[in-house]
């Protein structure tokens, strides 16, 4: 078991299930950014399948974000982050804030390196700092509460962003149709600049610790279930802006577990073991019955990936057993209930 694996279980373990502190992962995180446009041929072709397989093959341990910097679907983050990862033409990949050379020809060998470079990152890399944050969403406002730790000491100016990403959005696409189903859409920044707010300049400590509050307004037609909250980490540096650190998760998987306090019996629900091999076991206990419940496993990007319960519950103890995880990758999943419509979730390994 890696060092990494072994500092984020200890985290993981030593925290309340539900607890309403912030909690900062020593997580190393990637981020797989796409520069494309709706307009653009090969961003449906080549460049549309590129993108599908790097989701499969990293969407728990990175970041993927579809930036369109131009065309039906562009905005000014987007523009501003494929401006300043450089590059003419789409579509490109960048790994961070680095070009990976993609194209047409070189597909295979350039998504195995990606997928090798974010595994190690994640499995072996010492993070400088991480960003954990708690969302709170009020009907069509959503606050992001965020606490960013800096695990080792460190000089220069670095930024902390907030971004809003849409988790699928079907609109045509050049090489693909008029109802593509694109996926992580970049949508915009929170606040006023695109590469966040300044929380250094100059010197930090080790285990300094930084708080920023951001907040999310929806249009009426917009529902919050279907977006993901990120955190990125940046290094401003003569102009240009570093990767350093991310982390995301879907806006309902955050909201507080407060909603659930007259349906889920307080301190009841068990998850074990954690980390996890192949096999979940959870146990809580209900106040009243659940008429509509339904319990999901889902990645760090809000995917469901395993449907756990989709029914009724009559109130008191619940003891479920989640089988064949063996099939997913290790990393960092989400178990989110749904109880008559009271959400809430809690993070587990996968080792």
């Amino acid at each position: 078991m890696t060092r990494y694996l072994i500092t984020l279980i200890a985290t993981l373990l030593c925290l309340p299930l539900f607890s309403q502190e912030i909690e900062i992962p020593r997580t190393q995180m990637s981020l797989i950014t796409k520069k494309t446009a709706v307009w653009c041929p090969y961003c449906g072709d080549w460049g549309w399948n590129m993108y599908k397989g790097l989701v499969e093959d990293n969407a728990s341990r990175a970041l993927m974000l579809s930036a369109h910097y131009s065309g039906d679907l562009s905005n000014s983050t987007a523009i501003a982050l494929t401006g300043n990862f450089g590059g003419a033409g789409q579509p490109r990949f960048y790994l961070g804030h680095r070009d990976q050379g993609v194209n047409s020809g070189n597909m295979s060998t350039k998504r195995a390196d990606i997928k090798a470079a974010v595994s190690d990152a994640y499995e072996n890399g010492t993070p400088l700092a991480q960003t954990g944050f708690r969302i709170e969403v009020s009907g069509q406002t959503a606050t992001v509460q965020t606490a960013t730790r800096f695990f080792s000491a460190a000089e220069g100016t670095y930024r902390l962003g907030a971004y809003l990403v849409r988790k699928t959005l079907n609109y045509s696409q050049a090489g693909r149709g008029s109802m593509a189903d694109h996926t992580n859409l970049l949508i915009r920044a929170l606040g006023s600049e695109n590469f966040g707010k300044a929380i250094v300049n100059g010197s930090v400590a080790a285990e300094t610790l930084f708080n920023e509050t951001f907040q999310v307004e929806f249009e009426a037609s917009e529902k919050p279930e279907d977006y993901l909250v990120a955190t990125i980490l940046w290094k401003e540096v003569n102009g240009k802006f570093e990767f350093v650190n991310t982390n995301f998760s879907d806006l309902v998987s955050e909201v507080s577990t407060s909603v659930n306090s007259n349906i889920l019996a307080e301190k009841s629900l068990t998850l074990a073991p954690n980390p996890v091999a192949d096999v979940l076991y959870l146990s809580f206990s209900l106040k009243q019955s659940v008429a509509d419940a339904r319990i999901s496993i889902r990645d760090l990007q809000g995917r469901e990936l395993r449907r756990v319960l989709a029914g009724s519950l009559e109130a008191g103890p619940q003891a479920l057993e989640v089988n064949n995880l063996e099939t997913l990758p290790a990393g960092v999943y989400v178990v989110q209930f749904n109880l008559g419509g009271s959400l809430s979730a809690v993070k587990w390994v996968k080792q």
